[in-house]
């Protein structure tokens, strides 16, 4: 059996089109078979029922032989298959290839649909064949099968459903926010080799991500040799050679290191990769116009920042080819490492803005640039904050690094289970991603593998205990009587949101980066728990991210008119399974601080001292607690905290615990004991920095005009950002 029986002609010329040289080279192997070798084949096994018991078996292995004969031409086959058929992505790879394992009928009507609506030049008999090989594939060639299911099906779906078009990983990283308001998601989670856990486990960090990018992002849009560059070239700027190094703090506990990466936050594991894929996407557009003559895409990111993610995207994108990054900050607003960090920064293509005002000031000038259609065509604005896949692709890795590094000290009846201080849904995020994977964390619906930590804006919290996301916390018959704040625009917020002078929605904590007052990348959670509890079952996978799309944009509407929705019992008991989730207010957080600077045996067995940023310090207490109210699981979990910034990028919060101590002051030098030597001087250097007196929309807009050369729309009439 062969393509050339199954698919059309027409389609087997438009599909080869795609394929590279070496590719098409490997085609004629299955399309030199005749249609005849089937029907052949067929009277042959009839005439020879009497055979013995190991002929047959030779002509069965003889008949599975005439399928393709290696892993990419049945990904050929396959992709084809489901390109042509009307039912396309309602079968996996694994459903196809297990298709016959089902019950009759489901063997029978499949294949008899497809030829029915015209989708195959085929029999029954022979889609049953093709099936039949499929499902005889090499257990020790699954890794490679699950590549191709991520090189030809790959594709990204809005959480809202809008936009119905399904997007390619470059459009989806290029875009940002979805034009109806939603995320974008992967449309199916890609499967784990089967021997993973073994084939990975030596793995360096660096390795590892290529594989799990791989799994996301098809080989026809990034190669596996140029996505290994991208790689090491994004994390060639870590101090680390392990990029997200483990602190054991106790038998049962341990610190996953994200800060070293340039700016000193874990934000540079994606920002680093971002930066170079837009780069990288942005050449081969480039490199692909048909006329020197016409003038170089370019992408221009405006964003503001409270603090971290302005540094991050600048180290990012610094110094990047047809790449401009402006960022805003409220002047005054932002610590001084974080302040230097973004303003001495002097490449071409990198400019600060200090706006003499609020975040929100700054976050208004930015809506209005990209609310300018006109403007935002002609320069392409793009967007760099945490609602971007890639980046929740990228923080994926260190789920997985920290699992190899812990697994040879598990026991066996041990479990991990991970703590995220948590905001904007990001950090986290990445880790239900992994637990989608296949990564083996907590013990579902007995123990957490996922625990959220807050500060006292605790949104998220609140909705693990009532069911409840609401911008304030009421009781289930209060209503919320409060104006609705405007929600960020794409590109223009970090996360953070300023306080509501008239309802006083958020709270200034010592942990800023989770000052929030909706976190953004919870949407792409709810649609997954739309997905599993809403549908149903028997429904096709079409169906069921139809209506899931269209509860998570009832929800989101709810939340915009109301400043609230509530989710069923089903779906909080879901995400109860997944997540646990605690609140610290700033006591407790210095208390922590202090208790790990003092070295206390009761947090860190080697009574050494250990300082740790506000944020990290959030994760430690909850973590510490979530123990102490669940004393049964106490020696069954191993706990990882997630430690998100560097303590030096937020000297304020420290100093304030540590001067609490009772031990005399000279046991403290924040200089000697806490600041790295890349910020010694920082605060002396030149600065490149642009004064913008108030919500001054036009002088932004001047300024991005002198640096960010407008694109000829006519020239570029189909390109999209």
């Amino acid at each position: 059996m062969v393509l050339g029986q199954i698919i059309k002609d027409d389609k087997m010329v438009e599909f080869k089109k795609r394929l590279k040289p070496h590719q098409l080279a490997k085609l004629p192997k299955i399309l030199a078979v005749e249609d005849s070798e089937d029907e052949n084949e067929d009277h042959d096994s009839k005439m020879n029922l009497q055979e013995s018991t190991t002929t047959t078996e030779k002509r069965k292995r003889r008949r599975l032989k005439k399928g393709p004969e290696n892993v990419f031409d049945r990904a050929v086959m396959q992709h084809n298959l489901l390109s042509v058929s009307r039912i396309y992505n309602r079968i996996s790879f694994k459903g196809l290839g297990n298709l016959v394992g089902l019950t009759s009928s489901a063997v029978k009507i499949m294949p008899r649909t497809m030829i029915q609506e015209n989708c195959l030049k085929a029999s029954i008999n022979q889609v049953k064949k093709l099936l039949t090989f499929m499902n005889s594939i090499d257990p020790s060639e699954d890794n490679v099968v699950a590549n191709t299911n991520a090189i030809f099906r790959m594709e990204y779906i809005s959480t809202r459903g809008g936009n119905h078009q399904s997007l390619t990983f470059e459009q989806t990283v290029l875009s940002g926010l979805a034009p109806d308001g939603g995320l974008y998601i992967p449309k199916q989670i890609p499967e784990l080799p089967k021997d993973w856990e073994t084939q990975w486990s030596k793995l360096t960090f660096t390795e590892l991500a290529l594989e799990i990018y791989s799994l996301f992002i098809p080989s026809e849009e990034i190669s596996r040799e140029e996505l290994k560059e991208l790689i090491e070239r994004s994390y060639s700027t870590f101090r680390h050679p392990e990029i997200a190094p483990l602190k054991k703090l106790t038998e049962n506990r341990y610190v996953v290191e994200l800060w070293h990466g340039p700016t000193f936050a874990f934000k540079d594991v994606a920002l680093q990769f971002l930066g170079n894929l837009f780069e990288f996407f942005l050449n081969r557009k480039n490199q692909r116009r048909p006329s020197k003559d016409i003038p170089a895409e370019r992408i221009t990111v405006v964003g503001a920042t409270s603090g971290d993610t302005g540094s991050a995207a600048i180290y990012g994108l610094r110094g990047k080819k047809d790449i401009s990054i402006f960022i805003l900050h409220p002047k005054g607003r932002v610590s001084p490492i974080q302040e230097a960090q973004m303003t001495t920064v002097i490449d071409e293509n990198v400019f600060n803005l200090a706006v003499k005002g609020t975040f929100d000031d700054c976050q208004d000038i930015v809506k209005s640039l990209f609310n300018d259609t006109t403007f935002n065509k002609s320069y392409r604005l793009g967007a760099i904050n945490s609602i971007n896949w890639a980046r929740i692709l990228a923080q994926i890795v260190y789920y997985f690094s920290t699992y190899y590094a812990l697994r040879p000290t598990l026991k066996p009846n041990q479990t991990l289970q991970f703590v995220v201080p948590t905001g904007n849904f990001g950090d986290i995020l990445a880790g239900f991603y992994a637990h989608k994977l296949g990564l083996p964390i907590g013990l579902n619906g007995q123990t957490p593998g996922l625990v959220i930590a807050t500060n006292s804006n605790d949104i998220l919290t609140r909705f693990w205990e009532t069911g409840r996301y609401e911008k304030q916390a009421s009781t289930e018959e209060e209503e919320i009587e409060t104006t609705v704040q405007t929600a960020p625009v794409v590109g223009s917020s970090d996360g953070k949101q300023a306080s509501d002078p008239k309802h006083g929605l958020v709270k200034e904590t010592l942990s800023p980066a989770m000052d929030i007052l909706v976190s953004s990348n919870f949407e792409r959670l709810l649609f997954y728990l739309a997905h599993d509890t809403l549908t149903e079952s028997t429904d096709s996978e079409e169906e069921r991210i139809k209506t899931s799309q269209a509860k998570v944009q009832e929800w989101m509407i709810k939340l915009k008119t109301t400043g609230r929705f509530k989710v069923p019992n089903s779906t909080l008991q879901a995400a109860r399974a997944i997540f646990g989730a605690g609140r610290v207010d700033d006591e407790q957080t210095k208390q922590t601080i202090l208790r790990y600077f003092n070295g206390s045996q009761e947090v860190i067995q080697d009574a050494q001292r250990y300082v740790v940023d506000p944020h990290t310090a959030v994760g430690l207490f909850v973590a510490e607690k979530v123990l102490s109210e669940n004393q049964k699981d106490e020696g069954t979990i191993v706990q990882a905290v997630l430690s998100t910034a560097h303590p030096a990028k937020f000297s304020e919060a420290v100093t304030q615990s540590i001067v609490q101590s009772t031990s005399p002051s000279e046991d403290f030098n924040f200089e000697r004991d806490i600041l790295p030597v890349q910020f010694q001087g920082l605060l002396d250097k030149p600065r490149k920095v642009i004064d913008v007196h108030g919500i001054d929309i036009i002088l932004t807009k001047d300024v991005i005009i002198q640096n960010s050369p407008a694109l000829d729309l006519s020239s570029h009439p189909n390109t999209s950002v």
